[in-house]
């Protein structure tokens, strides 16, 4: 019963590290500066997050007012979740749902 389980992990293990070393962000990486955006291209988490709400930033970045709340939200994020630390991950994937929720609402409007 243990070894089909241990074949299995064997199996995906590679898989697994693939798909968390292709997670990209929607910036270069080798630019980051910034503690947020070095914690971002360090997680495949985030990196994921990043590119998501890049993508719903461009189906309503057009729309009256999203382009200012996008650099409010940017500030907002490298302000509340710019310090280095344990927390850091949780606060930035806290503010990137936050975030995807509100653009993907107006997408839908």
């Amino acid at each position: 019963m243990i070894r089909p389980a241990l074949t299995l992990a064997a199996l995906l293990f590679p898989a697994v590290l693939a798909s968390a070393a292709r997670a990209q962000p929607s910036f270069d990486c080798t630019a980051a500066m910034l503690a947020v955006e070095q914690a971002i291209c360090g997680s495949a988490r985030l990196s994921t997050l990043d590119l998501e709400m890049s993508q719903a930033y461009l189906r309503v970045g057009g729309l009256p007012g999203v382009a200012a709340g996008q650099r409010a939200w940017l500030a907002r994020r490298n302000r509340e979740c710019g310090a280095a630390g344990q927390k850091q991950e949780a606060c930035l994937a806290s503010l990137y749902a936050q975030r995807l929720s509100e653009l993907r609402g107006m997408a839908g409007r």
